[in-house]
């Protein structure tokens, strides 16, 4: 799985680059603008990103300006529903009206930090972007 991970905290990228990367392989970006450059470079070259874990306050652009023009980019590229990039957007905050603009924006979760392993692997298991160990194959 491609993820970007977007976080202008050192210290976060660093902690978050050691749990996702056991998930595929995570690129970075230090601010919105970044991660929306990167965002449409990776479908122009044919590898998407399948995820993007995306802080609320960065630099530049914000998280919330950064995922809604992703989703406007998808939708004006008619990107199917199940090939669209999953967004958490993440924050130290957790307000009413942050947790409102994440979905206005279009994320697809909203998590405080720091990031809960276990709701995180929850989360990918649910969008199928990792199996679930526990199910059983039907033969």
């Amino acid at each position: 799985m491609k993820i970007l991970l977007v976080e202008d905290s050192f210290f976060d990228v660093r902690i978050n680059i050691e749990f996702l990367s056991c998930y595929g392989e995570v690129d970075t970006a230090k601010d919105g603008k970044e991660a929306t450059d990167k965002f449409v470079k990776q479908i122009e070259i044919g590898q998407p990103y399948q995820l993007i874990c995306m802080d609320v306050m960065l630099p530049v652009a914000s998280g919330f300006d950064a995922t809604e023009f992703i989703r406007v980019y998808e939708s004006m590229n008619k990107i199917p529903e199940d090939k669209k990039v999953k967004i958490i957007v993440l924050t130290s905050l957790n307000m009413d009206f942050q947790v409102k603009e994440a979905y206005l924006k279009g994320a697809d979760i909203f998590f405080t930090k720091p990031i809960n392993p276990f709701k995180i692997e929850r989360f990918l298991k649910e969008k199928g972007l990792i199996a679930d160990k526990k199910k059983k194959v039907i033969k």
